[in-house]
């Protein structure tokens, strides 16, 4: 038996300016991957700017979304939360609405109904059976299920559950609506499973269902996001300021710049057609007192064939 291979690397989000300084941040790192353009995809832009301060640069990202009319669909990435909250007051001074997200609502009844799956999944994997009784009667009553399986000296399934061994994903959807659970969570099954094929595993389903629910827009405006918040998202225009050493990549003791250079590839490829990037050559942070201190550009920048 042969085993082939397909390489999954047309990038169907970003133009050819931003694939191509994808591409070289990831082969800057060691990385082999490709990323390559559809074919009909726009050449784009990419502009990379210094300016002498946060204030000169926040007046240069306002006037590029005036230029561009693109206050309903370009987004401000930033590293971390102290530096979104900043630039959010910054743009919100200059009257720009920001766009106000919101987390789409987990179903009450989904920690248990994601145990079960999980159960259903190894239904004599005695840790998952364990943890999804916790989920639905408590830990006291996990643990006197496990106490009385070992007595019987079976597994807890065996025991007090009898949950069959179902071949596929949409036979565990049938299995656990048969259980009446919210509707809610019933429809969260339902179309995680109907993005698999009929012969799909309950492990494929259980993969489908891993990411949270994705954060909806109650608002129209500006999205002022973390670059981690922003992961699975596009926008035709998207701005990444502070895009300098010490914010990008951190200067935590802990940094792991591989780790810090594939969540610049992220920031990066979320923009459609046009990436603006800045970085500012002085900066003010506090230290008991703010204190102004020189910058430099992003050791990114020149990876990404930028700078």
């Amino acid at each position: 038996m042969t085993t082939e291979i397909f390489k999954l690397e047309t990038n169907y989000r970003c133009c050819h300016a931003v694939a191509r300084a994808a591409e070289n941040l990831i082969k800057a790192g060691g990385g082999d991957m490709r990323v390559i353009p559809r074919p009909d995809a726009p050449e784009g832009k990419v502009e990379v700017t210094s300016h002498i301060d946060f204030d000169a640069e926040v007046k240069y990202i306002a006037s590029k979304i005036h230029e561009l009319d693109c206050s309903n669909s370009c987004a401000v990435l930033v590293r971390n939360n102290a530096l979104a909250a900043e630039y959010t007051k910054a743009l919100e001074g200059r009257g720009f609405p920001l766009a106000k997200r919101e987390q789409a609502e987990v179903p009450q009844d989904w920690p248990v109904v994601r145990a079960f799956l999980a159960a259903l999944q190894q239904p004599d994997n005695d840790l998952l059976s364990e943890a999804f009784i916790a989920a639905l009667k408590g830990q006291e009553q996990a643990e006197a299920s496990r106490r009385a399986a070992i007595s019987k000296q079976c597994s807890i399934n065996e025991s007090s559950l009898h949950f069959p061994q179902l071949e596929t994903a949409h036979s565990a959807v049938g299995y656990i609506a048969a259980t009446k659970p919210s509707a809610e969570s019933l429809t969260r099954l339902k179309e995680a499973a109907a993005l698999l094929d009929e012969d799909a595993t309950v492990s494929d389903l259980l993969i489908a269902l891993a990411d949270p629910p994705k954060a909806v827009t109650a608002t129209p405006g500006v999205v002022l996001s973390t670059v981690h918040s922003a992961k699975g998202m596009e926008f035709r225009v998207v701005f990444l300021p502070a895009f300098e050493e010490g914010c990008f990549p951190s200067n935590r003791k802990d940094m792991n710049e591989a780790e810090e250079r594939r969540v610049a590839y992220v920031a990066i490829t979320r923009a459609e057609s046009n990436l603006f990037i800045s970085w500012c050559r002085t900066r003010q942070e506090k230290f008991g007192r703010y204190e102004t201190l020189d910058r430099q550009p992003s050791r990114f920048l020149k990876e990404a064939g930028l700078a």
